[in-house]
């Protein structure tokens, strides 16, 4: 997620991976804690199936399947030493069985996550997303550190990497020189992501070492520094020398399994590309061949070693890039390479990315046709999913119909008007060149443009959970304020029906904060409030309105409309749909959940070429936050 340019910087990634890789929560499962942003998290869902904590069904019965007088209770109860033998497949780490009821189906398919060193917390964070309606979980990965040979030998994590009473630094520069004393090395690096990592990452082992030293493990890696190097040639080149560890417990695999029960999809993290230290929205050319290398290793170890979790659906590139029409070159050729390589060793997953645009004319000022092309650029180099940072939060875009682009920001968004990148007294025309539900629209003809050249992706869109504001900060990484659940759904109107799928940055800690007042958590707004009906397309066709969006084929639901008549005076009514068609996106690629109505609208008298507002309302007089306005 592509935060404001003060925080857009690597060391604020960096931060944040150290955090997620090196400070795994210590405690013991079940503290029920989630104002910790790492005590709670992202997790994903299982299709929906409904089933509860006690139903005896998936989720498990208490005994069922298990050995004479074995429970699902995290005890031995037939005293034979093991615990909760033989319900292995629906009993939790937490010592019951897994809860997949869905309360809420919120249509916010996914969401990321920080990591957690235990099975209990895991299943617990999971089972509180897959609540309100969760699916699927993407991870972050890191990039390479960078260091001389002095700084890697006192880092923290690499001070104690002997061989033999030698600094594995020393030791790697001396195995290098013998091998031929031409030998050099360009670059030191480090990778810190605390995984368990196969033999699949010794791919040279002339030179690759793994180092035991007492808990730890290190893995020593020899990388090609120059491109169409062998990696495993070892002639008077120069090359680049990687470090690497795992201790204790590893996160990744104790959330495949729990993902692999509750019937999740996990995207998991894979090295991030490594940045420009003058230019850190573009690559390191010079890193390259290593980072390619590199790549590759942990890709093949993810294939060895989590290829049969039914929960493994692909791996994030969390690199971002700034979706545009030319330049940036070096980072767009970067996901190409990284994309053939994807292919290759995980034929089966998916490639994903989440760019951001920036149509903000203080900031980016880029254009709808600018992001629309750098849309198809990136799909062309291989991604399978690519999601778009929806901008709202970060004040890169906003939300707004095109007939409010004279109106002051202030009038229509109060919140937006107080973001330190937004002037509030300028009308949206002038702060911004597009609306999201603009760019989303432009981004959905990409797809269906790049169908012609037998190209396919698939459009998410990831809807910011936050505010770039800081009265109420609620996160760990970066003090911004989250957002509220009316905004998200604001967010999920405008994404309109364009997206297969949405994801929301992120969990922690901004669907579980309560710093600063925020009262309550958002994932709780949602539980309580999520059958709240949302409009996210409509069209006018003859006497018809056709609409789709979330909770509308749910009996009773009525629809508002406002207009204007011929003579620009105001007209109102309250109608029922003559015609309903649940689960229309499931049915045609996009959102499960996104139902179609169609609406009796007699279009004889309208004022000319302008708007119909409709606001839908759920059982109960359960209004939208917002109406949808749809131009004819």
């Amino acid at each position: 997620m592509t935060l404001p340019q003060h925080l857009a910087r690597p060391a604020a990634w960096l931060s944040l991976f150290t955090l997620w890789a090196a400070s795994l929560l210590p405690g013991a499962c079940g503290n029920g804690d989630e104002t910790d942003p790492l005590g709670t998290g992202a997790g994903s869902s299982s299709t929906g199936t409904g089933a509860t904590a006690g139903d005896g069904g998936m989720a498990g019965g208490s005994g069922g399947g298990g050995g004479a007088g074995e429970i699902c209770n995290g005890e031995d109860d037939d005293g034979d030493g093991e615990i909760d033998e033989g319900l292995e497949e629906t009993c939790g780490a937490c010592g019951r069985p897994y809860d997949l009821e869905v309360v809420v189906d919120y249509p916010i398919f996914a969401t990321w996550m920080y990591a957690r060193n235990d099975a209990c917390q895991w299943q617990e964070t999971l089972e509180s997303f897959h609540r309100q309606g969760g699916q699927a979980v993407w991870q972050f990965g890191p990039h390479f550190g960078e260091h001389s040979a002095e700084t890697l030998k006192t880092h923290p994590e690499f001070a104690a990497c002997m061989e033999d009473g030698v600094h594995c630094v020393d030791r790697a520069l001396a195995d290098l020189i013998a091998a031929d004393p031409n030998n050099t090395v360009a670059s030191w690096l480090s990778y810190e992501f605390n995984e368990h990592y196969s033999d699949a990452i010794l791919a040279c082992p002339a030179l690759d070492r793994k180092i035991q030293v007492g808990e730890r493990t290190y893995w020593r890696i020899v990388l090609p520094h120059q491109s169409g190097q062998s990696p495993c040639v070892f002639d008077g080149g120069t090359y680049d020398v990687l470090l690497t560890w795992f201790e204790g417990v590893e996160s990744s695999s104790l959330m495949l399994d729990t993902a692999d029960r509750m019937g999740l999809d996990v995207y998991l993290g894979m090295p991030s590309a490594p940045p420009l230290s003058a230019q850190p929205w573009n690559v390191d050319t010079a890193l390259r061949p290593a980072y390619l290398e590199w790549a590759r290793r942990v890709l093949e170890d993810y294939a060895s070693r989590h290829g049969g979790h039914p929960s493994f659906a692909g791996v994030y590139q969390s690199f971002e890039v700034s979706l545009q029409s030319s330049g940036l070159n070096g980072i767009y050729d970067t996901y190409g390479m990284v994309g053939d390589i994807v292919h290759a060793v995980l034929p089966d997953e998916a490639y994903v990315l989440s760019p951001y645009w920036d149509v903000n004319t203080a900031q980016g000022n880029q254009n709808v046709g600018s992001v629309k092309e750098g849309f198809k650029r990136l799909a062309r180099q291989g991604a399978d999913i690519i999601a778009p940072q929806d901008g709202r939060g970060t004040g890169k875009s906003a939300l707004y119909w095109p007939f409010q682009g004279s109106e002051t920001i202030q009038s229509i968004d109060p919140q937006l008007a107080a973001f330190p990148n937004v002037d509030g007294a300028a009308t949206f025309g002038q702060q911004f060149n597009a609306s999201t539900g603009e760019l989303f629209d432009a981004c959905r003809a990409a797809v269906g443009e790049l169908e012609g050249e037998s190209i396919s992706v698939e459009l998410w869109a990831n809807l910011e959970a936050f505010e770039n504001l800081t009265a109420a900060p609620c996160g760990f990484s970066w003090a911004l304020q989250r957002t509220d659940k009316a905004r998200l759904d604001w967010a999920l109107t405008m994404a309109g029906a364009q997206p297969s799928r949405t994801i929301s940055f992120m969990w922690d800690a901004y669907y579980t904060c309560t710093d600063g007042g925020s009262e309550p958590p958002l994932h709780e707004q949602i539980t309580t409030d999520g059958d709240r009906p949302i409009a996210a397309y409509g069209r006018l066709e003859g006497n018809s309105i056709v609409l789709r969006g979330y909770h509308l084929a749910v009996a009773d639901t009525t629809f508002l409309l406002t207009w204007y008549d011929g003579q620009w005076n105001v007209q109102g009514a309250a109608v029922s749909p003559n015609a309903v068609v649940p689960g229309w996106g499931a049915a045609n690629g996009r959102m499960v959940g996104l139902d179609q109505v169609t609406l009796p609208f007699d279009a004889s008298n309208l004022a000319p070429s302008f708007y119909v507002h409709v606001r839908p309302v759920g059982p109960g007089d359960l209004q939208a936050h917002h109406s949808i306005s749809l131009a004819y």
